[in-house]
């Protein structure tokens, strides 16, 4: 049986872990802090549970699978796993001093997956004796219900070692994406424009944020408004991933972070997770817009209709989707495979353009 060995134990490391142990394989569960192991065991049990309740295993299958699961208190420890995916901090030099000690532990013809979200897989494996072992495998929150998997090649990895994190992903049920190595990689870098024009349509007066979130779930269907996915995102998680975005190619004007969400996030309105971002959050309580968010925004508002806010930022996704296609990052299938997988649209960005165009 193959033996994935997961570095850390946070939301992510739990959530991969919990998938690959579903999915049949064994899990070596290792985090740098290991009083933070048993904590981690019960969640991932929990989590167990939670798939049973759902009919989504049988309690045989949970039961077997948590039996699958070795909490791993040295690194030492990983030395006999096939595959190895790390799931830690967002922090560059982290990474690399963590692919390091790895590389020094694990046997050569073991894959080194990185879960990063934006941060060039290139610049995680520069430093190793063997970088092209190196491979991203950007998992989306919560992995087990998130199909997506981006899967990153950076332009000294091997051939194999992609290739075995493309059949990882499969083996845990989830869909493949190929992606260059680029910031913001796929879909963080696509749709950035959900977000910014969002944010500069607010702040032109063309409607508030509750306003701008209903027009574009009822005019394209969507599961959740800009405003309230930054929320739930984390404000100041998803402002990081569009500055390391904007920085990274290059400062261009249409990726430039916007003040109403720097001011937000300076201010402690952290979304959901702190009870306020563009919202308010309280227990047993409908969110309502946050007066210190609404103060950023113009007191006179004109508010567009639904189909003209609703196309305007679709039309600057498409713009970044072409873009993405055009410099080799990924596939025209693949883009839309991907934001239809990671934000849960109906429709991807080109399959949106060509209806329009119908």
């Amino acid at each position: 049986m193959m033996i994935v060995g997961v570095v850390g134990a946070g939301t992510m490391g739990r959530g991969i872990a919990q998938l690959a142990l579903q999915s049949g394989l064994a899990v070596r569960l290792f985090d740098s802090f290991p009083e933070v192991l048993p904590a981690a065991k019960t969640k991932i049990r929990a989590g167990l549970a939670k798939g049973v309740e759902r009919g989504k295993l049988s309690q045989e299958d949970a039961d077997a699978a948590f039996g699958r699961l070795v909490l791993a208190e040295k690194l030492k420890d990983l030395e006999p796993v096939d595959f190895v995916i790390e799931a830690i901090v967002e922090d560059l030099q982290v990474k690399k001093n963590l692919f390091r000690a790895l590389e020094a532990v694990v046997r050569e013809s073991v894959p080194l997956a990185t879960n990063t979200s934006s941060i060039p897989v290139a610049k995680i494996a520069e430093d190793l004796e063997h970088p092209e072992r190196v491979v991203g495998m950007h998992f989306f929150n919560p992995p087990v219900a998130m199909k997506l998997v981006e899967v990153i090649r950076h332009e000294g990895a091997a051939g194999t070692p992609f290739i075995q994190a493309i059949e990882m992903a499969k083996t845990m049920t989830r869909v493949p994406v190929e992606v260059k190595d680029t910031p913001g990689f796929l879909v963080n870098r696509v749709v950035r424009s959900y977000y910014l024009v969002a944010m500069r349509l607010a702040a032109q007066g063309a409607g508030s944020y509750a306003e701008i979130d209903a027009a574009l779930t009822r005019a394209g269907g969507l599961r959740m408004g800009p405003f309230t996915l930054m929320d739930f995102i984390g404000l100041e998680v998803n402002f990081k991933i569009t500055q390391t975005i904007y920085e990274g190619l290059g400062r261009p004007e249409r990726l430039k972070p916007h003040e109403i969400q720097a001011a937000l996030v300076a201010a402690g309105c952290k979304g959901r997770k702190s009870g306020k971002g563009f919202y308010l959050y309280e227990d047993g309580k409908d969110p309502v817009e946050n007066p210190e968010a609404l103060a950023l925004l113009p007191d006179e508002r004109t508010v567009l209709p639904d189909e003209v806010l609703f196309d305007r930022i679709l039309e600057a996704i498409h713009v970044e989707a072409k873009i993405v296609v055009e410099t080799g990052v990924a596939a025209k299938d693949g883009v839309d495979t991907a934001v239809k997988l990671a934000m849960n649209f109906p429709k991807g960005p080109f399959e949106w353009a060509e209806a329009a165009h119908a």
